[in-house]
C-alpha cells in the first residue's frame, strides 16, 4: 500500500480528503494494462489529480483565474427539486449538463485516442466526478445550494450542511480516530473494501445517483431530535449525528473507490486494445 499524497486543500466535493481517499482506493484495484495506461499518461498516483477538477475553480491557484473552467461548473452536482428522491433525466440534468453527464462522457472518451494533454483532463475529472456523485450532497435539492444553505453548529464549530458532509465529518473522524494519520485511514478503508463482495455495478451511473438521493432523503436532513432541517433556522449537531453519520461517509468513500477503479479497468482495456496495432506477418 502506498501512503496517499495530498496536494494543497479547498473546500469543495469530499474535499481534497475525500477525493484522495476515493482514488488511492481505486488505483489499488487497477489490473495491469489499467496501470500501465496510467503511468504513461501521470506523471503521479491518482491521489495527487483526485481534487484537479476543483482546483481550477480557484484563481488563487490559476494564472487565467477560475473563468477558463466556469463551463465544467454544473458538472460536480445534480440538483434535484425539494423533496424528490428519484433522478429524472430529462428534468435533473438537461442537455447533460450534470454530474452523470459527466460521468457518461469522460468515460466514453477515455476510449476514444487522443493526445496525452486531452487524455490526461478526461482521466482527471472521470475521476473526480465519480467521487462527487458518491457524496450525497452533490445529488440533492437545488433550492439550498445541496445543503450549502443550511447552517449548523458542528461540535461547537459553524458551518453549513454541504461542508459538514464534504469535509466537516471525515476531518473529525480521521483526527480523533486515526490521530489525522491518513495513511492509517486508508488502510483501515482498503482493508474493508477487501472485505466487501466484488462491486458488479461500475457502470449503473443511475443507481449511484438514486444511492445519493435515498441518504439525503432518509437522513441528512434529520437532525438529533429527528426535526427537518432547513435554510431558514440554525442546527445544533453533535455526537449522535455523527455517529450516525460516518459509516454512510465511509461506505460512501469504499463505494466510490471500488467502482471507480473497476470502471477504468473496462475503459482503460478498450481504450489499450483499441490503439494497439495488430501484428501481421508478410510473405
Amino acid at each position: 500500500m502506498h501512503e496517499v499524497i495530498l496536494i494543497t486543500p479547498y473546500v469543495q466535493g469530499w474535499g481534497i480528503l475525500g477525493h484522495s481517499l476515493v482514488a488511492h482506493l481505486a488505483q489499488s484495484q487497477l489490473n495491469e494494462k489499467s496501470f500501465e495506461w496510467m503511468r504513461t499518461h501521470l506523471t503521479s498516483d491518482m491521489s495527487e489529480i483526485a481534487f484537479w477538477a476543483d482546483s481550477i475553480h480557484s484563481s488563487n491557484n490559476n494564472v487565467l483565474g477560475s473563468r477558463r473552467w466556469s463551463w465544467s461548473r454544473p458538472l460536480h452536482y445534480i440538483n434535484t427539486p425539494p423533496w424528490s428522491c428519484n433522478y429524472v433525466h430529462e428534468r435533473d440534468c438537461i442537455n447533460d449538463r450534470c454530474a452523470y453527464g459527466a460521468v457518461k462522457n469522460y468515460s466514453t472518451r477515455l476510449t476514444t485516442y487522443k493526445n496525452n494533454v486531452q487524455h490526461q483532463q478526461d482521466f482527471f475529472f472521470l475521476v473526480h466526478f465519480v467521487g462527487d456523485i458518491h457524496q450525497p450532497l452533490h445529488v440533492a435539492f437545488g433550492d439550498d445550494g445541496g445543503g450549502n444553505d443550511v447552517t449548523v453548529r458542528f461540535m461547537n464549530t459553524s458551518t453549513n450542511l454541504h461542508s459538514l458532509w464534504d469535509t466537516g465529518i471525515l476531518i473529525y473522524r480521521l483526527r480523533n480516530t486515526f490521530q489525522s494519520n491518513i495513511s492509517s485511514y486508508y488502510d483501515y478503508l482498503y482493508l474493508k473494501m477487501l472485505n466487501q463482495t466484488l462491486e458488479t455495478n461500475y457502470d449503473n451511473f443511475p443507481l449511484w445517483i438514486n444511492e445519493s438521493l435515498n441518504i439525503v432523503c432518509k437522513q441528512i436532513y434529520f437532525d438529533e431530535m429527528n426535526m427537518t432541517m432547513n435554510s431558514t433556522s440554525k442546527f445544533n449537531l453533535s455526537n449522535v449525528y455523527y455517529e450516525r453519520s460516518w459509516p454512510v461517509i465511509e461506505k460512501r468513500l469504499i463505494q466510490a473507490g471500488s467502482r471507480l477503479g473497476a470502471l477504468l479497468n473496462q475503459i482503460l482495456t478498450k481504450h489499450t486494445e483499441s490503439t494497439t496495432t495488430p501484428t501481421t506477418n508478410e510473405t
